[in-house]
C-alpha cells in the first residue's frame, strides 16, 4: 500500500494565495496570516490533501482547518498540533519547524500579539473538541441490531469477548488484532458476532463500523468502494475521498491510526479479500465472520470455529422461536424437528418459520406436510454434513504464520 508522502524539506511557504488548493479565499485574512497558518497549508497542499481530507485524517472538523489555515484561530490545541502533525506525516527537519511555527504563535499570545485570532491554547489535557466545539472525533455507530433471541454458544460467547476486550492492550508494533467467527452457512457466524459486538461498545470508544461483504462472494470484491464506506463512516465528506483504492487507503490508515475503533466485516471473503480493509493500530481490533478459514491467512488473526448448536441449546433456540409449551407438548416431533436441522441455527429458524406460519397445527403435522422444505443450509467450501464441534481460538503459533 502507498502511504502519502511527507511534504519536502524545502517547501516554499504560500502567500496570499495559499488557500488556493481548495479554491477557497478567505476575505480579509490575506495579509495577515501567521507563519503557522502558512505553514499548515503549505504541508497540507504538499502531502495532496483537501482540508476536508486533512480534517478527518487529524480528527479535527473542517471548519478547525479553515480558521487555522485563514488566521482565524492563532493557537490551535496542543492535542490538535499533535494530530496534524501525524495526519501530515510530519518528520525530522518539517516537524520541528511545524512545532517551532507552533511555539512562536504562543509566544506571541503571551505578547499580546495575537491579533484579530482566536486563541485555542489550553492547558496540556485539553483537546475533547477542536476549539470549535465540535468533537475531535465523529464516533460512528454502524452495528446493526444484535439478534433478540440469541441463544446458546456460552463457551464461544466468553472466549470471543475475551479476545476483544483484550485487544486495545496490545503491546505498539503487534498490528491490529482481527477476530475471524468460522464456519459453514447458516451457523449463526453474524448473530455470535454482532452479540459481542454490541456489549463492548464501552471497550471500543471511538466507534464501531460495519461492512456488509456478502455480495462479494460472487467475485474480486470492489475494494475502493468497501474503503470510501469506511472512509464516510468515518465522517469524511463525499466530496474529500480521494480517488483509487491507494489514496483512499492511505487515508483510511491515517484517520484510524490510534483509535480505539472496532471494525466488522461480516460474510467476508477470503483473506486476500480482507487484507486491504483492516486499519493498522493496536489500539483497535477487526471482528470478520466467513466461511474461510483465516488463521495463518492473515497475520496475527484468531479464529473461533463455530460448530453445530448443541442439543438443548438447540431445543432452546426453537422453544424461544415458537414458544416453549408448543415445544413441551410434542417431544418426539421436536426431536425429529431437531435431528432434521442437524443444530444448524439457520436450519432451525427456517424449521420455526414453518410452525410460526401454522400455529394451530401440530408440530408433527407441520413436519409430516413440509417433507424436504427444511433445507439444512450448511456447507461452505467443504461442505461437510455434520459440522465438527467449535474448536478454540486459534494458538499462538499458528497465529505467527505470515499469510
Amino acid at each position: 500500500m502507498i502511504s502519502v508522502q511527507p511534504p519536502s524539506a524545502h517547501l516554499r511557504l504560500p502567500g496570499k494565495s495559499a488557500d488556493a488548493a481548495d479554491g477557497t479565499a478567505v476575505a480579509g485574512t490575506a495579509g495577515r496570516r501567521s507563519p503557522l497558518a502558512a505553514l499548515l497549508a503549505a504541508h497540507r497542499a504538499g502531502a495532496g490533501l483537501t482540508q476536508e481530507a486533512l480534517a478527518a485524517a487529524a480528527g479535527m472538523s473542517v471548519r478547525a482547518v479553515r480558521d487555522l489555515e485563514a488566521g482565524r484561530v492563532r493557537v490551535p490545541q496542543r492535542r490538535s498540533v499533535e494530530s496534524l502533525v501525524g495526519a501530515l506525516s510530519l518528520t525530522g527537519g518539517n516537524r520541528e519547524r511545524f512545532l517551532g511555527a507552533v511555539a512562536e504563535a504562543r509566544r506571541d499570545r503571551t505578547r499580546g500579539r495575537n491579533g484579530p485570532g482566536r486563541d485555542t491554547g489550553g492547558a496540556p489535557g485539553d483537546g475533547a473538541c477542536d476549539g470549535t466545539g465540535t468533537p475531535a472525533h465523529p464516533v460512528p455507530a454502524q452495528l446493526p441490531p444484535a439478534p433478540a433471541d440469541f441463544t446458546g454458544r456460552a463457551a464461544e460467547t466468553t472466549a470471543l469477548h475475551r479476545a476483544l476486550r483484550d485487544a486495545p492492550h496490545r503491546p505498539p508494533g503487534t498490528g491490529t488484532a482481527v477476530l475471524a467467527v468460522t464456519g459453514g452457512a447458516g451457523a449463526g457466524k453474524t448473530a455470535l458476532a454482532l452479540h459481542t459486538a454490541h456489549r463492548l461498545r464501552e471497550t471500543f470508544p471511538d466507534g464501531q463500523l460495519y461492512l456488509d461483504l456478502r455480495a462479494s462472494r460472487g467475485g474480486p470484491p470492489d475494494t475502493a468502494r468497501l474503503l470510501a464506506r469506511l472512509l464516510r463512516g468515518l465522517g469524511v465528506p463525499a466530496g474529500a475521498v480521494p480517488w483509487g483504492e491507494e489514496p483512499r487507503a492511505a487515508l483510511y490508515h491515517r484517520i484510524t491510526d490510534g483509535r480505539r475503533l472496532l471494525v466488522v466485516l461480516d460474510d467476508a471473503p477470503d483473506a486476500a479479500g480482507v487484507r486491504p480493509l483492516l486499519p493498522r493500530t493496536p489500539a483497535g481490533a477487526v471482528l470478520l465472520t466467513g466461511r474461510h478459514r483465516y488463521g495463518g491467512r492473515l497475520r496475527g488473526a484468531e479464529e473461533l470455529r463455530l460448530g453445530p448448536l448443541a442439543g438443548p441449546a438447540a431445543e432452546a433456540l426453537l422453544a424461544r422461536l415458537v414458544g416453549p409449551e408448543r415445544v413441551a407438548a410434542e417431544p418426539e416431533a421436536v426431536a425429529a424437528v431437531l435431528d432434521r436441522c442437524a443444530g444448524v441455527p439457520l436450519a432451525l429458524r427456517t424449521a420455526a418459520a414453518w410452525l410460526v406460519r401454522h400455529p394451530r397445527w401440530s408440530i408433527t403435522a407441520v413436519l409430516g406436510g413440509s417433507a424436504g422444505g427444511w433445507a439444512v443450509p450448511w456447507g461452505g467450501p467443504e461442505t461437510p454434513q455434520r459440522p465438527a464441534a467449535p474448536g478454540p481460538l486459534s494458538t499462538p503459533s499458528e497465529r505467527s504464520v505470515r499469510p
